[in-house]
């Protein structure tokens, strides 16, 4: 059987127990800090939404004021258009306005750039009739060539009736600006719907004389890569607001979203993989730091393992003890003062002891030896010395053999 090291399986055990640390605080880090961020980005998102939407709402009833204010002065409630052109002409270039239009009840108006125009027929329209001071959608204009938005209130005389209504037209882009001037954490959108889907804002609308709708367009279908973001769309037109995640084109986001005045609704996306960088970048730390830690961990086992070369040596000795040719004159140096230290102390002294025995049976084998060696050498003289006296008695029979003989003649010789 093969047998291991001891350092090895010291290095083995720190590695593995320093990787099962560090991997177990590794996953409990993410997972906890995982939570934490998506609750944090998620929460930071609901803000900047809700921020978003206040400002959005802020701006379109800053430029609503503004027509408001306009329309409530003695000359433009006059509905004398000859007054008010001057007037209109100041305050649009003033406000930013790409011209002001004054309609009857009918729909019938004049613009400040000399123009007439039927604006009876638009959605907005019947609302500022009502009383209600509005915002447009935004719509192409094929007067100014661009996209543009509406923004309406309603003229009353000095009995307070409705007479008419002021329209102030703007370039669309006003909406990107506000968009564009809402900061992000990460990489993502800002864009705006209206109850159709048409995007508001969130779109570069230069050369455009059509609006952009991912609801409609088949490119956004279910079954493409942005069907997700399509249907997020639909849930948005329907009003309330929510913050979801979704796929879109192989990556992941979040998508928070409100519905705003005007019928229009805020949406803003970000990078779930961008938001959730740090998590990686954790992730890589931990795999630095348990690196290192088994790094040490090794190089701590082979210290060890050199604390423990004793041993070694102590192991060698007793089998060669075993094999019964050890040396017992030689010593295991002691260099430590630990429990190691003690046990080599403790061999070195068994050892001793050992080479004592061993030279006492050794002088004691000697000295049997020289006792073999004389008890044979006396035994073999008391062997002589017992030959010899059994040849003298053998002597002694045959010659009392032979004098019986002679008397047994001697007596029949006188018989006769």
């Amino acid at each position: 059987m093969k047998k291991r090291k001891i350092s090895f399986q010291i290095i083995l055990r720190i590695s593995a127990i320093i990787l099962i640390i560090c991997t177990t605080l590794s996953l409990v880090s993410v997972v906890l800090f995982k939570k934490v961020l998506t609750e944090q980005v998620m929460s930071s998102m609901i803000k900047s939404r809700d921020d978003g939407a206040k400002l959005i709402e802020m701006a379109i009833s800053s430029y609503i004021k503004e027509v408001d204010a306009v329309a409530q002065r003695y000359d433009i409630r006059s509905m004398d258009w000859n007054i008010q052109k001057p007037v209109l002409q100041s305050e649009a270039k003033r406000i930013g306005f790409e011209c002001f239009q004054v309609s009857d009840i009918s729909g019938n108006a004049i613009s400040t750039n000399g123009e007439n125009v039927y604006v009876g027929g638009y959605p907005y329209y019947g609302k500022v009739l009502a009383g209600e001071s509005c915002i447009s959608d935004v719509s192409y204009e094929e007067r100014f060539k661009k996209m543009v938005v509406v923004v309406n209130s309603p003229i009353r005389n000095e009995q307070g009736e409705i007479v008419g209504v002021l329209s102030g037209v703007a370039d669309a882009s006003f909406t990107n600006d506000i968009v564009n001037s809402m900061d992000l954490d990460y990489d993502g959108e800002i864009f705006v719907i209206n109850d159709a889907g048409y995007k508001m804002a969130g779109v570069d609308f230069t050369g455009r004389t059509i609006l952009e709708n991912n609801i409609f367009d088949k490119n956004y279908g279910p079954d493409t890569g942005y069907g997700q973001y399509r249907q997020l769309q639909i849930k948005m037109i329907q009003g309330g607001s929510n913050l979801e995640q979704f796929y879109m084109n192989g990556r992941d986001y979040f998508l928070a979203y409100v519905t705003i005045s005007n019928g229009w609704h805020l949406g803003i996306i970000q990078d779930r993989n961008q938001a959730m960088a740090i998590i990686y970048e954790l992730l890589t730390i931990m795999l630095i730091v348990g690196f290192v830690a088994i790094v040490i961990g090794i190089i701590s086992g082979l210290l060890i393992s050199l604390k423990l070369r004793p041993l070694k040596k102590l192991s060698l000795s007793i089998t060669e003890i075993a094999s019964g040719k050890a040396d017992l004159t030689q010593r295991i140096k002691v260099e430590s003062k630990n429990e190691i230290g003690e046990v080599v102390d403790g061999f070195n002294t068994f050892t001793g002891k050992l080479q004592s025995i061993m030279t006492v049976m050794k002088e004691s084998k000697e000295s049997l030896v020289n006792v073999g060696k004389d008890l044979n050498l006396n035994t073999e003289k008391t062997l002589h010395s017992i030959n010899d006296i059994f040849e003298k008695i053998q002597k002694i029979g045959v010659e009392t053999t032979n004098q019986s003989n002679s008397v047994s003649e001697t007596a029949s010789a006188v018989n006769e």
